[in-house]
């Protein structure tokens, strides 16, 4: 059961790698067929959540102030290819029943469930929270450590490993893998 789960992950990478190489290849004729609003063909290739020109807390993070082909280029070619397809391809929803877990996750220097992933948040100068995106990283609002769970959601299985770590001298180190809401792979060293 563990290695379909496995291979199960395999395949579902394997087919959003290809989703993935086809928005960088295909975004730039793509974006031309977007009209006022209006998905004409090849709508798999838009970031419907967060707009054509990408998200607010990116567009700040990055310090895009203008709406142009690059700038959407960035965000669904770049970025975000095939967005639409990993909204419809992910694992089944529900309760996640952790069977296994076995690592250490803390969030401001407090332990918290291994259910949870090791995920970098970012802060502003005054401390507010920014998301996976901002100016400065979150000792606060990130979860550090690692964690490898075996779970299952209506009795299917699934596996996740999490890991956040000071990597060299202010470079942090961020991998994500496995199961979650959707299929994960991460893998960012962010200063």
């Amino acid at each position: 059961m563990k290695i379909i789960s496995i291979l199960q992950y395999v395949g579902v990478l394997f087919l959003l790698l290809l989703s993935y190489l086809g928005g960088v290849l295909l975004y730039p004729l793509v974006y031309f067929f977007y009209y006022d609003g209006v998905k004409i063909p090849l709508w798999w290739w838009f970031d419907d959540e967060d707009g054509l020109y990408g998200a607010e807390y990116w567009r700040k993070a990055k310090g895009i102030t203008k709406n142009n082909w690059l700038v959407s280029y960035r965000w669904c070619g770049l970025r975000n290819p095939m967005w639409n397809a990993k909204t419809k391809i992910r694992p089944i929803s529900g309760k996640e029943v952790i069977i296994y877990a076995k690592g250490k996750l803390t969030r401001n220097g407090e332990e918290i469930a291994l259910s949870n992933e090791a995920q970098i948040n970012y802060e502003d100068i005054n401390g507010r929270y920014q998301g996976n995106a901002g100016d400065i990283i979150s000792k606060r609002f990130s979860i550090l450590g690692w964690s490898f769970v075996w779970f299952t959601k209506k009795d299917k299985l699934y596996w996740r490993f999490s890991l956040v770590k000071n990597f060299y001298k202010g470079f942090w180190l961020e991998i994500r893998i496995g199961t979650s809401y959707r299929f994960l792979f991460v893998l960012k060293l962010k200063q």
